[in-house]
């Protein structure tokens, strides 16, 4: 005897991706990709405005060190550009006395520059003993 067996439709394998899911994921990444581009273009200006920071400070470090290790703490009133690369930085050096001890005289190095057209300084400052007084 033949046993007679309905036949039964066998799903299709989901394989791919349905046309539906396609656009929601499309639609998500026009809603996010603008703002992602907001925050990547604020990350690189920020970085851009700390390296020179960087910049500004070791150079004027550097500077104050020089002048220190010199000996030209006397009669100072000094200001001048950097050297290649950093042109764009100019420095300044001023001698004040410290109010705390007749001693002591305060050395500070302030370095300017230009960022988007305003105007930026970092002072760097130290005490030495007032060789002159």
């Amino acid at each position: 005897m033949t046993v007679w067996r309905p036949r039964t439709r066998r799903p299709l394998l989901q394989g791919g991706v349905s046309l539906v899911e396609v656009l929601a994921a499309l639609a998500m990444i026009a809603v996010v990709a603008p703002a992602l581009g907001r925050v990547w273009v604020l990350s690189m200006t920020l970085a851009g405005k700390s390296a020179s920071e960087i910049t500004a400070a070791t150079l004027a470090e550097n500077r104050l060190a020089e002048i220190v290790a010199a000996g030209d703490a006397a009669g100072l009133e000094l200001s001048d550009t950097f050297d290649e690369p950093h042109q764009r930085y100019r420095w300044q050096c001023t001698r004040s006395p410290w109010s705390g001890d007749s001693r002591l005289v305060q050395i500070d190095v302030t370095v300017t520059w230009t960022d988007r057209g305003r105007p930026r300084q970092v002072i760097v400052s130290t005490l030495v003993e007032d060789t002159d007084g």
